[in-house]
């Protein structure tokens, strides 16, 4: 996939992501919010490059939420479930808008990359019930998602059953 902004002309040393193997889809990371881009496609395999497909010109999204839920609270509520309940955000103008929040909760003693996510598909929502494990110590946070991607997450709030 190769990209370049709006302003700027295309080269032969253009910016670039590969995908390999067969796929028909891919991601770029790093664009700027709110901005368009042109992008080409160009298959390639151990010959070199293929030829470039027809231009594609397409706008970035808005900015994801620069704020993050505050005041987040866990309570107890039957069983393995724990009620988790926080304050909402507002967005300004350049921000995409809400569509929901994510609770990131793993164990305290472990890597914030085996996180389970659970998904509140609703922008209104300001609590979630998850389950957990007795006598198990978790970390949590909370963000919004939206139009313009994963918002900042909250602080990180300690909870056992």
């Amino acid at each position: 996939i190769n990209y370049w902004h709006e302003e700027e002309q295309m080269t032969d040393w253009k910016d670039f992501i590969r995908h390999e193997g067969q796929v028909d889809k891919g991601l770029v990371i790093g664009l700027k919010s709110d901005n368009f881009y042109y992008f080409t496609i160009q298959v390639y395999n151990s010959a070199g490059l293929g030829p470039m497909s027809e231009y594609f010109f397409q706008e970035t999204l808005h900015y994801p939420a620069a704020q993050y839920p505050e005041e987040i609270r866990v309570y107890s509520a039957s069983g393995h479930h724990v009620e988790v309940w926080w304050r909402g955000i507002h967005i300004s103008q350049p921000e995409g808008n809400i569509y929901g929040f994510v609770i990131y909760y793993w164990p305290a003693n472990e890597n914030y990359r085996t996180a389970c996510q659970h998904v509140v598909h609703d922008h209104h929502a300001h609590h979630a019930h998850i389950d957990v494990e007795p006598g198990v110590v978790y970390a949590l946070r909370v963000s919004a998602f939206g139009e313009g991607g994963y918002g900042k997450k909250s602080l990180t709030t300690y909870f056992t059953l």
